[in-house]
């Protein structure tokens, strides 16, 4: 298929060809996996960081917890 450039376009139909804008496709899926996976992340961190400082201490606050 040829394709008219801007000029022949302009003299063929007198106006300006339109140019359409491409909208973004959003991936919601991969964002809403990452975001899980990131909570995944950062609770495991949490909790390591929690043992960590209670095993420093000296004192298991898992056991202290129970009733």
């Amino acid at each position: 298929m040829n394709t008219l450039s801007d000029e022949e376009f302009e003299q063929i139909y007198g106006r300006k060809p339109v140019r359409r804008v491409k909208k973004k496709k959003i991936y919601w899926n991969r964002i809403i996996i990452a975001l899980i996976i990131l909570i995944g992340i950062v609770t495991g961190l949490v909790k390591l960081t929690a043992l960590v400082v209670s095993k420093i201490k000296g004192d298991d606050t898992q056991k202290t917890n129970k009733y």
